[in-house]
């Protein structure tokens, strides 16, 4: 449980959360705008390394067109003039600055002085040789070239020129091939140092697929970048570097770069960087905003996250402080609640529990102390009469009456409704006998009367005692003992006390072993139905049976239904095993029906909990309808119990039972609080008169005098009689005297066995 301190100091903990919390969430969200920033920047390089190589792929484009003009020829065969004509066209129609396009013949050596002959017809062109001069097998010279700034007969496979390895790769890949960047040989003479230009070769065939040579142009990166003028407005640096066949960590060779100075400071791993592929070449784009990274980031969304967290935490603070002084203040009410109770001021029922076992702890071995646990009787009735108002004021007054007649040294607490416990240390003087004498006195002073609300009000009291250590070594222990020996007082008759003792612990114990293997056995279907034979007294023949319950436990060996059936009635178990006597009849009336045995009614037995169920007729019937049972072998035995509690419910219950056409019987007929308007208003066709009065009715005239009475009364309303536990032949004779109807007993036969009954019933 956390401290008073720590929960006082409980709204820091709340506002340096929401702080941190605050803290992260905006670390986060800076994060976010870095990555934005750098998200963007990244687009924007991507975007441009895209349109470089779209704007190579133009250029692409045109030196294929040239090709075609070469394979649309006859012959290949392309004058000057057309070649010229077709630069013209291709020149104006398309945007791509080009510097030069041109066309180099493949001559051999023996074809080398007619080229010279044809190339001097070209205006202009009357000097022209072959540049390197010098005896080859073959040479390649620039042949045609629009417009005209590359010299007529440059051999362009000469190795003192850098356009060869490009041509063989284009004659042997017969696709485009790029050069490296270059610097242009009229800009060399001009003194230019930087590689600027470039040029794209593919080599021509003709029908026969024969080398005949070589389509070209050059342009120069600045031409390239016009194309992709949409980033010159951006403030972007780049540069660019031709990679192909550059081995891993070497450093790449810049041959464009527009920001120098920008980008000097910069390494690749700061850079946003692209490479593609292009005409054989592989192209390194590397490039980066020339603006601050934290000069884009939106601020303002940061400090305004920042600021919103920490207002929610200086309210959520404040809140939690305030918060903590209520739940303070709740907290002294909780425990105020949880030691008295409110209504009597005595100790409340958790205080009281806790002093039962802080007191074991006192006690030791050497001390002891006694619990006494106190019931208003009947209660419950000034309550429902008088209303709860007045029932707490009563309550009111007998815990004052209480405190008065108790010792200083006892402790006394509510601990429900109407129950008081109490807590006496013992000593040399105050031993059983001065309990008992003062839970009398308790007992006395709380029955005397009380005015409340100008009313005379009278209610007693049973009470409880269970001693420590002798019956209860711990708290839960001596609750519980206290707990039963109190209702053993209530079953006493109220208003007396009664101490706990072992045996009532060992008839508990008794009960909760019983009801749990009942529950087991009517699961695994270990009980079963005897039939004992109800006989004619006159002829002696067999006119009925009573169904019996019988149960053989594993571990408790026989059981009595006279142990068990109450356990069952209290537990609520009576209902389903109710149910299961009156199906398995049902089922032993229909077996013994198809082997076209004798069968005479059979009286079930049905307890009052059976018979206030609003569904018994329905699932009794039910029972019959399933297994086609004729009711007339049916017949219900009902205690006075039932009646005297709901007689107005019973009688119709019965009554439609009549109707059905089962018999009747009013079971232990002399027990109970009889009312002869019973016999009178209900359909019984019989009652039965209980064994105790049948047992010495040879040697007790007044039982012999009213069994004399009940036959003779019932008679007189129709009924007939049955005798239990008829034993001799001598309480034989004088019940066929009295004019007794019918006998049950062991002297004609105990219960039998379903498989028996039939053989039994014919002897």
């Amino acid at each position: 449980m956390y401290s008073r301190d720590y929960l006082n100091k409980s709204y820091l903990l709340v506002f340096l959360l929401i702080a941190f919390c605050g803290f992260v969430a905006t670390f986060n969200l800076y994060q976010q705008e870095k990555s934005g920033v750098a998200y963007e920047q990244g687009v924007v390089a991507d975007r441009f390394a895209s349109s470089l190589l779209i704007a190579l792929n133009s250029y692409a484009i045109e030196v294929a067109s040239i090709v075609a003009l070469f394979h649309s020829a006859e012959n290949d065969d392309i004058s000057h003039q057309q070649f010229a004509r077709f630069g013209q066209v291709l020149l104006n129609q398309n945007s791509n600055p080009i510097l030069n396009m041109y066309f180099a013949k493949l001559i051999r050596e023996d074809e080398l002085s007619d080229f010279l002959l044809d190339q001097q017809q070209i205006p202009n062109n009357e000097k022209v040789t072959i540049f390197p001069e010098g005896k080859r097998p073959s040479y390649l010279p620039l042949t045609y070239g629009f417009p005209d700034v590359i010299q007529h007969g440059v051999d362009l496979i000469s190795d003192e020129l850098p356009y060869k390895q490009s041509v063989i790769l284009a004659q042997e890949s017969r696709e485009i091939v790029m050069t490296p960047p270059l610097i242009l040989t009229k800009d060399k003479v001009n003194g230019q140092k930087e590689r600027d230009a470039f040029t794209l070769h593919h080599a021509v065939f003709n029908d026969q697929d024969e080398f005949i040579g070589v389509v070209g142009i050059a342009f120069k990166i600045g031409g390239l970048l016009d194309q992709i003028d949409l980033f010159s407005d951006m403030n972007f640096s780049y540069r660019f570097a031709d990679v192909t066949g550059l081995a891993d960590g070497e450093e790449p060779d810049w041959f464009y770069d527009t920001g120098k100075h920008a980008l000097s400071s910069l390494t690749s791993s700061k850079m946003h960087s692209n490479q593609f592929e292009f005409a054989g070449r592989v192209w390194l784009v590397e490039s980066c905003s020339n603006e601050n990274p934290y000069a884009l980031i939106q601020w303002e969304r940061l400090i305004s996250l920042m600021l919103t967290y920490l207002v929610l935490a200086i309210l959520m603070g404040f809140f939690t402080y305030k918060l903590c002084r209520a739940y303070n203040a709740s907290l002294d009410n909780v425990e105020y609640l949880l030691s008295t109770d409110e209504l009597t001021q005595l100790k409340s029922r958790h205080a009281i529990n806790s002093q039962v076992s802080q007191q074991v702890i006192l006690a030791g071995d050497h001390s002891k102390f006694a619990v006494l646990l106190l019931d208003l009787d009947h209660f419950k009735a000034i309550n429902d009469v008088f209303g709860y108002l007045i029932g707490d004021q009563l309550l009111v007054k007998v815990s004052n009456r209480l405190v008065s007649a108790l010792p200083e040294n006892a402790q006394i607490g509510r601990v429900g409704g109407d129950e008081f416990l109490i807590i006496l240390p013992l000593d040399s003087t105050l031993e059983r006998e001065s309990i008992r004498e003062l839970a009398q006195n308790i007992i006395d002073q709380v029955s005397k009367s009380y005015l409340v609300d100008e009313r005379i009000l009278t209610v007693g009291c049973s009470v409880g005692i269970a001693t420590y250590p002798e019956f209860g070594e711990d708290a839960p222990t001596l609750m519980k003992n206290v707990d039963m020996a109190m209702h053993r007082a209530k079953t006493l008759g109220r208003s007396t006390h009664h101490f706990y003792d072992t045996e009532m612990g060992g008839r508990l114990i008794r009960n909760v072993l019983v009801e749990t293997r009942l529950r087991l056995a009517m699961k695994n279907n270990q009980l079963q139905l005897y039939f004992q034979p109800k006989v004619d007294l006159q002829t002696l023949r067999c006119v009925g049976l009573e169904a019996l319950l019988r149960w053989d436990d594993d571990e408790l060996g026989t059981v009595s239904p006279s142990e068990f059936i109450p356990i069952a009635e209290h537990s609520g178990i009576i209902l389903p095993l109710g149910e299961w006597v009156i199906e398995q009849v049902c089922i032993h009336i229909a077996q013994w029906s198809e082997k076209g045995e004798f069968i005479p009614p059979i009286a079930i037995n049905c307890s009052a909990a059976q018979l206030k169920r609003a569904d018994f007729l329905s699932r009794l019937v039910g029972f019959i309808d399933q297994y086609n049972i004729d009711t007339s072998y049916i017949e219900i035995e009902v205690t006075e119990s039932i009646l005297i509690d709901d007689a107005e419910g019973c009688a119709e219950l019965l009554s439609e039972v009549s109707r059905l056409g089962m018999k009747i019987s009013l079971d232990d007929f002399g027990t109970g609080y009889s009312s002869l308007s019973y016999l009178k208003d209900l359909p019984f066709d019989s009652v039965k008169i209980d064994q105790v009065f049948i047992r010495d009715i040879l040697e007790n005239e007044k039982h012999a005098a009213l069994v004399r009475g009940i036959i003779q009364m019932s008679h007189s309303f129709g009924l007939h009689v049955v005798s239990e536990g008829v034993t001799s032949e001598s309480q034989l004779a004088l019940l066929k005297e009295y004019g007794c109807d019918v006998g049950q007993g062991y002297l004609f036969g105990k219960a039998h066995h379903p498989d028996l009954v039939a053989s039994k019933i014919e002897q």
